[in-house]
């Protein structure tokens, strides 16, 4: 299958357009190109498992980054209840040795 830079192009951006041509398009494209039929579907197949490729490790990312946030979340909440333990502990012990708090 030997496909120039230009028509990788075009078939780039056909397959922005219609990332599943039918065999009528591909015919179409192979009149348009004068490649084969069979290296035109093969290099739609091999662009489409690409794209799937892409999708999942975006998706993994994603996820990713959402574990990353949740745990991000998770520790501002204990930051925070920390946090609360401490001005409680402090009001028992003003309270305790019968300090006013300022």
């Amino acid at each position: 299958m030997s496909i120039t830079a230009q028509q990788n192009a075009f078939f780039e951006a056909y397959f922005a357009m219609k990332p599943a041509p039918c065999i009528k398009d591909i015919v179409a494209l192979r009149a348009l190109t004068g490649i084969r039929v069979n290296d035109i579907s093969i290099w739609f197949r091999r662009r489409q498992l690409l794209e799937r490729q892409q999708r999942h490790m975006r998706e993994q990312r994603t996820s990713e980054s959402e574990l990353e946030e949740q745990s991000m979340e998770q520790l501002q909440r204990e930051h925070e209840a920390l946090w609360a333990r401490i001005a409680e502990s402090h009001r028992a012990i003003v309270n305790r040795m019968g300090i006013e708090e300022q």
